[in-house]
């Protein structure tokens, strides 16, 4: 019998990621940010600074939720 433990974030640092990022990735604005109420558009559009699952709006998957902890159980015959 084989037992694993896997720990992900295990001391709950902040995982930051680009805050000028539109709420989706799926949105058809670019990334900018406001300057005396104009949008100042990034030259090469979006700018991604985040992980796909933090762009798509659920940061508990992947690399932008908080701590997770995996176990597992193997048996071998």
């Amino acid at each position: 019998m084989q037992l694993r433990a896997e720990f992900f974030n295990l001391l709950n640092h902040p995982n930051f990621a680009n805050p000028f990022l539109p709420l989706f990735l799926a949105d058809p604005g670019q990334n900018g940010f406001a300057i005396a109420g104009n949008r100042e558009v990034g030259v090469r559009g979006y700018q991604i600074g985040a992980t796909g699952d933090v762009g798509i709006g659920n940061p508990f998957l992947g690399g932008g939720g908080p701590r997770g902890i995996q176990l597992a159980a193997k048996f071998t015959f």
